[in-house]
């Protein structure tokens, strides 16, 4: 199903946007000839009429304020969300959390725990992360504390998205810290977060864009 995103963006193509309006969206929608496809979507395929035409789930990714493309959801695996760029690049999610992915040379093969979020809200727990490279596979283990939800407006692609905000501190061996954030929209789907990958990668930001 669409979610309010979809809604909000075929108003915005349908209605005046000023000459701003359009630049900050197609900063991430550049226009483009080509339809979506099911199963891949290039980011120049996409424009705002065409998105709000679509039902193919869809994630944005950016790291550093900088868009690296876009994933739309593939065959489940065993409970999680698997996702797939354009390019082939995997990654899984359950329940808005990134369990793994191919992004980098360090694969994220494994995340625990895997709950909602909003169930771990006030919580403290270990949370592992599974890595493999060409050394082999290892797990680190850190100490982490979610924090409270706090209601938050988000703008996503010029829509305002009322969420419920988490943010997750974590320590881990050494002394290594790692911060994620998690947003949370009134029917539990996590429209934006902003996850920890891999020691060489660092953070993904993540929004939902079609859900």
């Amino acid at each position: 199903r669409k979610s309010l995103l979809v809604t909000g963006l075929a108003a915005i193509a349908l209605a005046g946007c000023s000459a701003s309006d359009v630049d900050r969206a197609q900063m991430f929608l550049p226009s483009a000839a080509s339809g979506i496809a099911t199963s891949s979507v290039a980011l120049d395929d996409l424009t705002m009429a065409r998105l709000a035409d679509s039902d193919v789930p869809l994630i944005l990714a950016s790291r550093d304020g900088k868009v690296t493309g876009t994933f739309t959801q593939d065959a489940g695996d065993g409970g999680a969300e698997v996702w797939v760029s354009p390019e082939g690049t995997q990654m899984s999610m359950e329940n808005g959390v990134l369990v793994a992915a191919d992004l980098s040379g360090e694969a994220l093969i494994r995340v625990e725990p895997s709950a909602p979020v909003t169930a771990l809200a006030g919580a403290s727990y270990v949370r592992a992360y599974h890595h493999t490279d060409g050394d082999g596979a290892r797990v680190t283990s850190y100490d982490c504390t979610m924090s409270a939800p706090r209601s938050e407006t988000l703008s996503i692609l010029d829509v305002r998205v009322p969420a419920a905000t988490l943010t997750e501190s974590c320590t881990g061996p050494s002394g290594a810290t790692i911060e994620n954030a998690y947003a949370v929209a009134a029917d539990g789907t996590v429209v934006r977060s902003r996850q920890w990958v891999s020691a060489d990668l660092g953070y993904v930001d993540l929004d939902r864009l079609i859900r």
